[in-house]
């Protein structure tokens, strides 16, 4: 499951920026073979968790990034995509809806072209997750500054890293206070 999240996300990022790669994934029908009924993301709905929405979003900016299909009947191929994709944001619940709002606000840093054809039709998926999930939240929540806290708070919380210098016996070696056992 975590393999076919992180294709989907490798794929949205080189569509977003390489316009041949937009022709071979709409040939392939890779958001359409991940959403249909029996198709991949569906078998892969039970064991992802939280993360079924994270990919089903990662599938949506894939969808927008492509800019809906190729060829003459793009649309058609559009309209059908943006079915299933409303079809799997309905069946996800918990877990997956929050992840589906958090990446589709912007959580997961991928990339999404607004200026694409494609994003018309599903703008109202992306406006509902803005809503459930604010920008502000997910700033407050991803910022450098919150990191670095959290990582601080993790290396307090396992005590001294009892490490000491190679050939220093453990009753000389010096502790965290400054003073010297014995």
């Amino acid at each position: 499951g975590r393999a076919v999240l992180l294709g989907v996300r490798c794929l949205a990022v080189a569509c977003f920026k390489l316009k041949p790669w937009r022709q071979r994934v709409c040939e392939e029908r890779i958001v359409k073979s991940l959403l249909e009924p029996k198709g991949r993301l569906e078998m892969l709905f039970p064991g992802l968790g939280g993360s079924a929405g994270e990919c089903l979003a990662a599938a949506a900016k894939l969808q927008v990034n492509v800019e809906g299909g190729f060829g003459p009947n793009w649309e058609a191929q559009h309209l059908d995509v943006t079915r299933l994709l409303l079809t799997a944001a309905d069946a996800l619940s918990g877990a997956g809806l929050r992840g589906l709002a958090k990446s589709l606000a912007g959580g997961d840093a991928l990339p999404v072209n607004r200026a694409s054809r494609a994003f018309k039709s599903l703008e109202p998926l992306f406006d509902h997750a803005g809503s459930c999930c604010p920008v502000e939240t997910l700033q407050a929540s991803c910022s450098p500054t919150n990191y670095m806290a959290k990582k601080k708070k993790k290396k307090k919380s396992k005590g001294s890293n009892g490490r000491r210098p190679l050939g220093a016996p453990a009753d000389t070696f010096p502790i965290r206070s400054g003073k010297s056992s014995g």
